[in-house]
Formats: structure tokens, C-alpha cells, sequence
């Protein structure tokens, strides 16, 4: 059902064209399709001896530094 939402958004108020939406569908199904390597990484390697803490830390940070380039860099 959310496809059928995100393909109308895109359609229907963005006004966009059928492969700028598959282009964008397939950007945001992306990190779903790496969910299985970093959880296979994060369970494997111990980083400062802690398996998964400081995995959640240095993805949190990414997260934050990637979100605040998008509010200063207005992408």
C-alpha cells in the first residue's frame, strides 16, 4: 500500500514522469537492501570490544551529520 501512496505523491502533485519515479523508488528501497550486510558486520566485528554499541553510535552520528548537511546545504 505504500508504494501505491509514494507512486501517487510522485505522480499526481510532483508531476514527475515514470522513470524519475522508478529512479527514486529504487533510491529509497536502497538502504533496506544493505540492512542484511550490516547486520551480519555489526554481529561479526567487535569495534572497541563492544559488538553492537558502537555500531549504533557511529551510525547515529552518520545519520546526524547527514541530515545536518541536508538543512545547511538545502539539497
Amino acid at each position: 500500500m505504500l508504494y501505491l501512496a509514494e507512486k501517487d505523491l510522485y505522480k499526481e502533485y510532483m508531476g514527475m514522469d515514470p522513470s524519475t519515479m522508478a529512479y527514486l523508488s529504487s533510491i529509497t528501497s536502497l538502504p533496506w537492501s544493505v540492512k542484511i550486510f550490516y547486520g551480519l558486520f555489526s554481529d561479526n566485528v567487535p569495534i572497541m570490544g563492544t559488538r553492537r554499541k558502537s555500531h549504533v553510535v557511529i551510525m547515529g552520528l552518520l545519520q546526524f551529520l547527514s541530515l545536518a548537511s541536508v538543512f545547511v546545504f538545502d539539497l
